[in-house]
């Protein structure tokens, strides 16, 4: 009869967004150059051997590459290494500073107990001179 059955696959990526290969059938047929009905941009699809990331242009996959699950790990522990060595960083320069402040807090308290005695008042200086004569001027 003359009906003829046309080869398409329809897989969704990572987030969701829908693909329509209309001249293949299989995942594992999608490469470069294939015909590819969905918006420019970059796509993930999950893959029984890992991840696979497409760049589709124009309705044709500009590139096709295959991310095992092994580097994908291994990438993901070094980039949670990465962080965890930064925000360790942070911590201990958030401890010093602290500490640099209080320091200061301190030394600051102590020059203001230290200017408060070295200062004399009038009356202090006057009981000092008791025995000084004073003289004022009259008229």
């Amino acid at each position: 009869m003359g009906v003829e059955a046309k080869a398409e696959l329809v897989i969704d990526d990572s987030n969701g967004v829908t693909l329509t290969f209309p001249d293949i059938s299989d995942i594992a047929e999608i490469a470069e150059g294939v015909a590819v009905d969905a918006p420019d941009g970059t796509y993930v699809i999950a893959h029984n051997d890992g991840a696979m990331t497409l760049v589709v242009m124009g309705g044709v996959v500009m590139s096709a590459t295959m991310e095992a699950p092994a580097e994908a790990e291994a990438a993901a522990t070094e980039l949670e290494a990465d962080t965890q060595a930064a925000l360790t960083a942070i911590v201990e320069e958030v401890v010093a500073l602290k500490g640099n402040y209080a320091s200061v807090v301190a030394e600051m308290a102590d020059l203001k107990k230290s200017l408060k005695h070295d200062v004399e008042t009038p009356a202090a200086a006057a009981s000092a001179n008791k025995n000084v004569p004073q003289f004022k001027m009259i008229g």
